[in-house]
């Protein structure tokens, strides 16, 4: 089950579907590292990005 990680989700799904496996959409992600995390980080958030794709692209815990 993929959401767009709304607090509001989080809770109503473990208890509704507890054995079900939840992960959080990753455009979602990108969208609110965007929204969240652009003005606080100003000029390094683009290398932040870039450490963060870096991450989240990783085949491996390993690679990661």
């Amino acid at each position: 089950l993929f959401t767009d990680a709304d607090s509001a989700m989080v809770s109503p799904i473990h208890e509704i579907l507890p054995s079900i496996k939840h992960n959080y959409c990753i455009w979602h992600l990108r969208k609110n590292l965007d929204k969240n995390l652009r003005g606080w980080l100003r000029k390094n958030y683009n290398k932040f990005v870039k450490a963060w794709n870096k991450c989240r692209n990783s085949f491996s815990e390993y690679e990661f």
